[in-house]
């Protein structure tokens, strides 16, 4: 009975990552700074340029960050209020759902089973995909 609520809420988690496409921007994040590294180690440029670099720079980095951090607050919120609807539905949950989320084997269980319904989904679009072409 605890691994379906689990699954559900697991499930919502990986959906609300890959359609903010938070991914994506944690990669630019990345990138952004990885050329900041670059600008810095440039023996062409001079230290003015790369200050101004920088400075540019580090604001678009601040930017694409709380942006993320804006996305993680809401897939959080999500996640928490469908634990909360779930909790209401089912009371007796509460404490197992808990006790589950901290649980290594439960932990294990559940990443197990969420890279098979991406594998699955992923498997079924291309399949789909290919119907309509």
């Amino acid at each position: 009975m605890i691994y379906g609520p689990l699954l559900l809420l697991s499930v919502v988690l990986f959906e609300l990552f890959r359609l903010l496409r938070m991914g994506e921007n944690a990669k630019t994040i990345i990138a952004r700074s990885q050329e900041a590294l670059r600008v810095l180690r440039s023996p062409e440029l001079a230290d003015d340029e790369k200050e101004s670099f920088m400075r540019r720079g580090s604001i678009e980095i601040l930017k694409a960050t709380l942006y993320l951090a804006g996305k993680f607050v809401l897939t959080g919120g999500i996640v928490f209020a469908l634990f909360q609807l779930i909790v209401t539905i089912f009371p007796s949950l509460e404490k197992p759902l808990l006790e589950s989320l901290v649980s290594p084997s439960v932990i294990a269980i559940l990443t197990a089973a969420v890279i098979g319904y991406a594998w699955a989904r992923r498997a079924a679009l291309r399949r789909a995909s290919r119907g309509t072409q």
